[in-house]
């Protein structure tokens, strides 16, 4: 009993102290005070709430645990700004820390962490910087609100080298206008919960992509990807997409592919979903293929998942150079792939039809049906289906060769 006295007085001791350092300071930029914020930022106490209006023209630099720094809100969030070449917002291995309800502009990065930093962002637009939004070197990132990261003329976002990134419970990240949409790269992580969106749109090159060994999970999410000059959505260099519950992936009307998955794997489960054909993969509309499959990767649509591809300017579906897909619930047509005649020794008799799932160079592909808890078949509705000699096909689609 004494013992747990003892743990009780420290706590409630503990508890006191930081109580002591939780104060609020309020900080007015207007006026051209320059460096006011930086300076109350580097002689703040773990605890401190700084409530900030205006626009500071200045760069931010936190490695104070605990800090939280509140902009206004609605239209007229504070501004963080100031000249090049400078960056506006630099984390550096501080933890907990909060920011909301901020315009960060014209730096060289307008966010950027390191050093194992934790922070969230709520309600943040960064915008007009030369780099968006970068974290670094082991960091965890919330997203909470929206949070906007447009108008880069590099990249808009990256996360790198052991990072973490969370789009909270109803929270929409919103990716434009930017060179390079985003990535997630280096054994990073981008993790969507229950609600989340994110919108990847009118970036010059790749819209996401997620690469180099990172795992990417949706659960009850959606990305959609639209109008970027390249591919919408990109999952190579041994990396993982894993998509569960009633998420959703439209990928529609970029220069390249809708989705292009390269020594990679996309996992389809469905395990949590009640939603028939959820989830399930859109891309339609794409300059070329709608999903390309390549390098020994595998696309695998199982329980209750589906894809519906069509309307794209070459195949919905295309598998190559040992790559393998399972697909069921899914609808694919209207497609304009082809059976290069280079893959195939015998005339190609069918290269006067376009063709919506195209097999070739040692791939393998399953058309499942799914039987569901009624007793109820559900088959795949695919155009026209096109296999090379090398490749292997089953199910309840017959793939002409």
């Amino acid at each position: 009993m004494k013992k747990l006295l003892q743990s009780v007085c420290l706590l409630m001791a503990s508890s006191a102290l930081f109580s002591a350092y939780a104060v609020v300071i309020d900080v007015n930029c207007t006026g051209g005070n320059s460096g006011v914020l930086s300076n109350t930022i580097a002689a703040a106490a773990p605890g401190t709430t700084i409530n900030v209006t205006g626009t500071c023209n200045e760069a931010v630099t936190i490695t104070t645990n605990d800090l939280t720094l509140v902009g206004n809100s609605g239209a007229n969030k504070a501004v963080i700004s100031g000249f090049f070449p400078q960056d506006r917002i630099i984390i550096d291995g501080a933890t907990r820390v909060n920011i909301t309800g901020f315009v960060i502009e014209n730096g060289v990065f307008g966010v950027r962490s390191m050093n194992s930093a934790s922070f969230s962002l709520t309600d943040v637009d960064v915008i007009n910087n030369v780099l968006g939004v970068e974290f670094t070197n082991g960091s965890t990132v919330s997203f909470f609100g929206e949070v906007n990261v447009n108008n880069s003329q590099v990249f808009g976002l990256q996360v790198l080298t052991g990072s973490k990134l969370i789009i909270e419970e109803n929270a929409t990240c919103n990716i434009l206008n930017n060179f390079l949409g985003s990535q997630i790269s280096i054994n990073s992580t981008l993790f969507a919960t229950t609600g989340a969106n994110i919108i990847v749109a009118d970036n010059q090159t790749i819209g996401l992509s997620i690469n180099t060994g990172s795992t990417a999970m949706l659960f009850n999410a959606n990305i959609h990807t639209h109008d970027n000059g390249l591919d919408g959505l990109d999952v190579v260099s041994a990396a993982n997409l894993e998509v569960d519950g009633e998420s959703e992936i439209i990928s529609e009307n970029n220069g390249r592919d809708g989705i292009s998955i390269d020594n990679s794997i996309v996992n389809m489960f469905g395990f949590f979903s009640t939603k028939p054909g959820f989830p399930r993969i859109v891309s339609h509309a794409n300059t070329n293929n709608g999903i390309m499959v390549e390098s020994t990767s595998k696309l695998d649509i199982g329980r209750n998942s589906s894809i519906a591809s069509h309307h794209n300017g070459s195949s919905g579906v295309r598998l190559d150079d040992g790559s393998s897909a399972v697909l069921q619930r899914s609808e694919i047509h209207s497609n304009n792939g082809f059976l290069p005649r280079n893959n195939d020794h015998n005339e190609d008799k069918h290269n006067n039809r376009p063709a919506d799932v195209v097999v070739t160079f040692g791939s393998r592909i399953s058309f499942n049906q799914e039987v569901d808890n009624a007793g109820e078949v559900t088959a795949n509705m695919i155009g026209l289906a096109l296999c090379d000699r090398t490749s292997l096909s089953r199910g309840d689609v017959h793939c002409k060769r």
